[in-house]
């Protein structure tokens, strides 16, 4: 069997995803002869008479191999995609580990099989994704994911557990007709080796196409702003693929369709200069003259400030610093914007809804721009906006991208 390729490091700590099942239990005994620092982490989706069992034995090899041992259960009764349900279970529960026991990373047992058995399922669905079959390495929940045998075939694996007496056992359902993915392990294995050499060789080329696509995304990934201009050079799969790798960077489950696709589209030909698009609970899509970003509602929630003292004020958009040169007296008031709020420019008093249209503020800026009253409540000064605010020692208020 040949060795166990991967970027692992044995300075870090991984957790493991073992079912008890051949191919992850070779990982586990591959992992322990490298020498790796693991933890093991197993769910029973209790859909088996022999999983308690499978649970209890698992549990031993690891207290044999003095490997610290995690378990839950999966119960639904829900309607609907069970094996979906199951794996979003699965992944926040190996996250929720992580974090509490402080480990850098899942490990999968996902093989070559696996992948190829995946990219037929995309082919056969017309699924659109940023990766033909399994990647090598993802990020799922916030958490960094590596399959380490994505190499090797599952007859190795196999071939390797009963070389060196590795306990395992197999999940009969893995035969049943029932499941998608074991048609398709069948349909795979009856073809020949010309078709499926040629299968491969259509996944590689399609996964190195995609991955020149997301070398051209991949720049505008680190940017909070994203000018319209350049998203409009995107071809539609660059727009897909700019709109996965944001949303998975985020932990976003934001399905990525021609729906949404449309939408985003909709928005930036329009001639309004100020659009919003609601994703979620949690974030808005801004269209603003000729960009778009991306806002989660703690960024643009009302505030209100006492200002005794010089002090600084920090948000994820705007970061404010009171010195004492700062132009107003002390004490005074910062807050977000009011409906009711006037301010007297050029001897004219206007609405501060007025001002922002004038000074194209843009509509994400609007809900948390600086409002400067008296302790009465008197508007005594609103900053102006200009559309880029440089970083200088003397800038009290700076614009984060």
């Amino acid at each position: 069997m040949k060795r166990l390729k991967t970027n692992l490091d044995l300075d870090k700590k991984y957790l493991v995803a073992v079912s008890y099942g051949p191919d992850s239990m070779a990982l586990l005994s591959l992992l322990i002869e490298g020498g790796y620092r693991v933890e093991v982490a197993h769910v029973n989706h209790k859909k088996r008479i022999e999983s308690d069992q499978e649970a209890v034995d698992l549990k031993t090899y690891c207290d044999e191999h003095h490997i610290p041992f995690h378990s839950t259960e999966f119960l639904s009764y829900q309607k609907g995609n069970f094996q979906a349900a199951a794996r979003k279970f699965r992944y926040a529960y190996f996250a929720s580990l992580c974090r509490e026991r402080m480990l850098d990373a899942v490990l999968t047992a996902h093989h070559y099989d696996d992948h190829l058995e995946t990219a037929f399922f995309q082919k056969m669905r017309h699924v659109q994704s940023p990766y033909i079959g399994i990647k090598p390495h993802t990020i799922i929940q916030g958490v960094r994911v590596i399959r380490p045998l994505i190499e090797f075939r599952k007859q190795e694996l196999l071939d390797y557990c009963v070389e060196h007496k590795i306990p395992y056992a197999m999940d009969a359902s893995n035969e049943s007709m029932i499941y998608s993915r074991n048609r398709i392990r069948k349909i795979l294995q009856k073809m020949s080796d010309k078709d499926f050499k040629a299968f491969e060789l259509e996944v590689n080329k399609l996964n190195l196409s995609l991955k020149k696509d997301e070398t051209v995304v991949t720049p505008y990934l680190s940017k909070a702003i994203l000018p319209i201009e350049s998203y409009q050079s995107f071809t539609d799969r660059q727009a897909f693929l700019y709109w996965t790798l944001v949303f998975n960077h985020r932990g976003l489950n934001i399905p990525v369709g021609k729906a949404f696709l449309d939408r985003v589209l909709q928005m930036i030909t329009s001639a309004k200069p100020n659009l919003s698009y609601k994703l979620t609970k949690e974030y808005t899509l801004y269209k603003t003259y000729l960009s778009i970003r991306l806002i989660h509602q703690d960024d643009v929630r009302p505030y209100r400030y006492n200002v005794l003292k010089p002090i600084d004020l920090d948000s994820t958009l705007v970061h404010m610093t009171f010195s004492t040169s700062f132009q107003l007296p002390y004490p005074f008031v910062v807050r977000s914007a009011l409906p009711k709020d006037a301010y007297k420019v050029d001897g004219h008093l206007k609405t501060v809804r007025r001002l922002f249209i004038d000074w194209k503020v843009p509509s994400y800026l609007r809900l948390i721009w600086p409002i400067f009253t008296d302790e009465k409540g008197q508007v005594i000064y609103i900053p102006r906006y200009r559309e880029k605010i440089e970083l200088k020692a003397n800038n009290w208020l700076v614009l984060k991208e």
